[in-house]
């Protein structure tokens, strides 16, 4: 018996204006797999990834289908609700804030009369960050974003997209900001 994709895409299309980004994609995601879109700047992947994470719409006619079920009205609300996660370009990190403040922004931990589980929130990122491999002597939880290289704020970014149990993480440029010895 086959299995079946996590999302399916059909006829999916955009155009902006006179511009046709999208043309006709067709793309089946599977649970546990780790696929890369690889193209020319302007080749449209970042629009099919805000497509895919609800932040763009398609044209109309496209159809989007979640664990066999098509999805209406899909926004960025529905998409992180069903567990798809996006790490954008621009990261859309607070830097006054701390580190753990990013990774749970939005999304804090409270306990039963509302108040913030910080002490629990603090060591969930350190245990995420040193899962992704960030770990350092001159950083802590508590330590903001703004003090962070390129590399290590794509780190904040990633442990907040994968710490609530993402069943897809979408990376859009992920080592774009990256020192070159950051990327390898």
């Amino acid at each position: 018996m086959d299995k079946s994709p996590l999302i399916e895409l059909i006829g999916v299309e955009k155009t902006f204006g006179r511009v046709q980004a999208l043309s006709n994609i067709n793309l089946k995601l599977y649970e546990g797999e780790i696929v890369s879109l690889v193209g020319d700047n302007g080749a449209g992947k970042t629009t099919l990834t805000k497509i895919i994470s609800g932040t763009e719409s398609a044209d109309d006619g496209a159809k989007i289908i979640l664990r066999g079920q098509e999805q209406k009205n899909w926004n960025a609300a529905k998409a992180r609700k069903l567990g798809i996660e996006t790490v954008h370009q621009n990261r859309a990190l607070s830097e006054q804030q701390s580190i753990y403040a990013n990774v749970f922004m939005g999304r804090e931990l409270v306990n039963r009369f509302g108040f913030v589980k910080r002490k629990e929130q603090i060591k969930e990122t350190e245990a995420l960050m040193r899962k992704i491999g960030y770990t350092s002597k001159v950083w802590t939880p508590h330590s903001p974003v703004l003090k962070l290289s390129g590399g290590e704020r794509q780190g904040v970014a990633i442990s907040r997209a994968i710490l609530f149990d993402s069943s897809l993480v979408m990376l859009d440029e992920p080592t774009t900001a990256m020192a070159l010895s950051e990327q390898a």
